[in-house]
């Protein structure tokens, strides 16, 4: 069945309507089914992309305004291709610390964007990334340039 889609926003670990801004998607109801983040464009934005029945696809690309602030993505890359499900990535950064895990699996019928994306805020430059691999090793990356994704190969040096 159909149903009007619902846009929230995170204001300081809250979360506040804002459907209204979503645009025209937002405006009447789909037989929507699946939801996948991704980053379909490489700017550091989480895109979305819906899957729906009996209608195409629905791109939802992120154009808010990032006011300047800066961003760091990671791709983790396990030994031997082996499955990183389970890997901590902790970013130090402007003396805050951010912790992602990568994870498997998504939404129905669909599958996310499997990199990690940090905001840094006005941060032009990171302290410290460290992974912990699913086989408990650790890594860590101090030079890793903002604005960008890293692949993260484990046992390879920066």
């Amino acid at each position: 069945r159909r149903q009007r889609p619902v846009l929230l926003r995170n204001v300081g670990g809250k979360f506040r309507v804002a459907t209204r801004q979503g645009g025209p998607y937002f405006e009447k109801e789909h037989p929507a089914r699946g939801l996948a983040l991704a980053d379909v464009d490489n700017d550091g934005r989480i895109d979305a992309v819906v899957s729906q029945v009996n209608e195409p696809a629905a791109v939802l690309r992120n154009v808010a305004d990032v006011g300047g602030n800066h961003w760091l993505g990671v791709e983790l890359i396990g030994r031997g291709h082996a499955d990183v499900v389970g890997a901590k990535v902790v970013l130090e950064c402007g003396g805050r610390t951010q912790t992602r895990f990568a994870k498997g699996g998504g939404s129905y019928a669909s599958s996310p964007d499997r990199r990690l994306v940090f905001g840094l805020g006005a941060a032009d430059r990171i302290d410290r990334l460290t992974v912990v691999w699913p086989d408990r090793t650790k890594q860590a990356w101090t030079d890793l340039l903002v604005d960008r994704y890293h692949p993260l190969t484990q046992g390879a040096g920066q």
